[in-house]
């Protein structure tokens, strides 16, 4: 028998998975029958896609999600098939925001993400490759063309993150991991916006944005529970981040060059576990900044928004998991954005 210690543990039949193939000895320790290891891989299986899914509509105007940057088990492979719809006056590139418009963007994406570690600490790589339609009508300065309409399909801009903890985010077994005790977890992350998706200056709309940008915030959360596999689990989620763009050099219309100043964001969200298949979410996004510029001459078009929703998840079982999110712009200033989102996420374990 292998023994291990569980801390504070007081009753088994508390365990997410009631494990009734362990036993208590007097000293508290846990002595593990036959099949125990069963149990803890698949609590290791369904811990990765219980949390997992970070970098969630990774592009888009209501940010990653919650969820996205807590823990996952060590060797876990997390792959991500998401629909994502927006309608208003944003495109799919990130602070992109075309006044007087009504774009509707609908998007499949593959996302893959593969944890890491490095120093005892464990990190994540994230790629997603969107495809999808951009379309609608838009409003223009002349007027000889008040407005445009415009629909087009193809591949969008890719994204590459990494994301590294810094406290309170060790790598850790299955094991390790179904007996730690969580608490508060800060980490770095980068997100990288690489132009390949489809792009013709000649249109208005595009699936591509024709230009680089990055981000890079402060994940944190105060994880409320005595693991991160409790039934009753409650996060209070916070992540800080700063967008820098690069220029389009290649601008729909008779500007030689575009580009735009900084935008600052926070996420926040309100996590509560109901059961062992569902856990909810109250979801907040706020952006300001992001002055945009024609040839060097800025446009005085500061952003100013704030957006609220909610996320339900529903666990089916041990490597398979389903997220639903809704969210809407409650706050904005003239040159903010406007609109609303819905996103449905499949994700797996493996």
């Amino acid at each position: 028998a292998l023994p291990c210690r569980w801390p504070n543990l007081r009753r088994l039949d508390t365990f997410p998975f009631g494990l009734d193939s362990a036993v208590s000895d007097s000293n508290g320790e846990i002595r593990m029958r036959h099949g125990y290891m069963r149990h803890v891989r698949i609590a290791g299986a369904l811990a990765a896609i219980f949390i997992a899914g970070a970098g969630a509509a990774m592009a888009a105007g209501p940010g990653y999600g919650p969820r996205a940057f807590l823990l996952v088990p060590d060797d876990s492979h997390i792959l991500t098939l998401y629909g994502l719809h927006l309608n208003g006056n944003q495109t799919f590139d990130p602070g992109a925001v075309l006044q007087g418009s009504e774009i509707d963007v609908s998007v499949a994406v593959v996302q893959y993400t593969q944890p890491f570690e490095l120093f005892g600490s464990q990190g994540a790589i994230v790629a997603a490759l969107p495809y999808g339609t951009i379309s609608g009508s838009v409003e223009t300065p002349w007027s000889r063309f008040p407005t445009f309409e415009a629909s087009e399909s193809g591949v969008f801009d890719a994204q590459i993150l990494a994301v590294m903890g810094l406290i309170g985010s060790p790598s850790m077994s299955p094991q390790e991991y179904a007996a730690y005790d969580p608490g508060f977890q800060l980490g770095v992350l980068a997100n990288v916006y690489t132009p390949v998706g489809e792009y013709d200056a000649d249109r208005i709309l595009n699936p591509g944005s024709n230009r680089w940008a990055a981000q890079f915030g402060a994940p944190m959360s105060l994880n409320l529970g005595k693991s991160l596999l409790a039934p009753d689990l409650t996060t209070l989620e916070l992540m800080p981040a700063v967008t820098v763009f690069g220029d389009n050099n290649d601008p729909f219309g008779p500007a030689e060059v575009t580009g735009q100043r900084p935008l600052f964001t926070v996420e926040g969200h309100v996590t509560q576990t109901l059961n062992r298949m569902i856990w909810v979410s109250l979801d907040g996004f706020y952006s300001y900044g992001g002055e945009t510029t024609t040839d060097g001459v800025l446009n005085d078009d500061v952003q100013d928004a704030l957006g609220v929703g909610g996320t339900i998840n529903l666990t089916f079982g041990p490597a398979f998991s389903m997220k639903a999110s809704y969210g809407e712009v409650v706050y904005r200033n003239d040159d903010g954005p406007d609109g609303r989102m819905f996103r449905i996420m499949a994700t797996g374990a493996f």
